[in-house]
């Protein structure tokens, strides 16, 4: 069964229910909302066929402890990598 639309020389198949759908997630922290004990809000975004979702991750973290080019705690203290784990199952 060909389509006008479609070209001749690929395959139709009707059975195809969706297409590829490529997702990204990056971490951020809300700089914006700094609450008094100089903490932000870490946040997750993820992008699923150019729609945004912003996910809250629950981990606040002062502004200096948060390393946004890797997304992750800085530190090795029980605080830190508990903090990590939580970023990591987002």
């Amino acid at each position: 069964m060909l389509k006008s639309f479609q070209n001749p020389f690929i395959r139709y198949n009707p059975f195809k229910i969706h297409s590829r759908k490529m997702a990204t997630k990056r971490l951020f922290q809300n700089q914006k909302t700094v609450k008094k004990d100089s903490t932000a809000a870490v946040y997750a975004l993820v992008h699923i066929d150019n729609k945004s979702i912003k996910i809250g991750t629950g981990v606040s973290v002062t502004l200096e402890r948060f390393d946004l080019k890797e997304g992750r705690v800085k530190g090795n203290s029980k605080d830190d990598n508990d903090a990590n784990l939580i970023i990591d199952r987002c």
